[in-house]
Parts: structure tokens; C-alpha cells; sequence
């Protein structure tokens, strides 16, 4: 996906019944899963990183030890043939995003971590 240009991510992820995001160095918060989580994709991944916090893994994604191919196969197996839990995982992705990862809530946040540091200086 790193080829492809930023306003054709959606498309290409609408398309997918399944991510896998699959990284072989940790990211600390691969902006990736959100992307896919956001357009109601479920998400396979390493449990690498930010990733466990991004996902709640079997809630909003699935998270599968790097290395683990065994373990990898079984859980894409296992979706490919449930599209009721792939809907229950999309669905729950989606809106973990809406409550968890919302700009919104964010920058407040953010917002409200800088005001406490500048009253601490004073």
C-alpha cells in the first residue's frame, strides 16, 4: 500500500473482506489499521507495537504472534468462513474508532495534557 497514492487507500480497502497487516518491525501506532478499521474492514495482525491497543484484540481485530504462521492460518481460516464474525469485528473496529481514536476527542485531550504542564510551570 505504500505505492499507492493516500486518496486511493479507502477504495482499496473497501474492496477487502479481510486486512492483514502482517509488519516484520514494530510500529508504534501503524496509522494502517486505523485506516482500515475506519472503513470497516476487520484486521489480522502482529502483535506488534501500538497494535494491541488499536485493535482490543477479538474485539476489533485479531492479533496473532509474529512468527506464529499456524496461528495466522487458523484465524483467517476461521473468518473467511464466518462472515457474520467478520461483520461483528468490521462493526466493532468502526466504532472503536468513533470512540477511542475520534480527532476530535484527541487533540482535547491533547489540549488538556499541554494546559496541565504550562499550570505545573507556573
Amino acid at each position: 500500500m505504500r505505492e499507492q497514492p493516500h486518496a486511493e487507500i479507502a477504495g482499496i480497502l473497501n474492496a477487502c473482506d479481510l486486512f492483514l497487516h502482517l509488519p516484520d518491525t514494530e510500529d508504534s501506532f501503524p496509522g494502517v489499521v486505523l485506516e482500515a478499521m475506519a472503513c470497516g474492514v476487520p484486521v489480522v495482525a502482529h502483535d506488534l507495537g501500538g497494535i494491541r491497543e488499536q485493535l482490543a484484540d477479538g474485539e476489533a481485530g485479531c492479533l496473532v504472534k509474529q512468527g506464529d504462521i499456524e496461528g495466522l492460518l487458523q484465524v483467517v481460516q476461521s473468518l473467511s468462513q464466518d462472515p457474520e464474525r467478520r461483520h461483528q469485528i468490521a462493526r466493532a473496529g468502526r466504532e472503536r474508532i468513533e470512540r477511542e481514536f475520534n480527532p476530535d476527542r484527541h487533540f482535547q485531550a491533547l489540549d488538556d495534557v499541554y494546559h496541565q504542564m504550562v499550570k505545573r510551570k507556573r
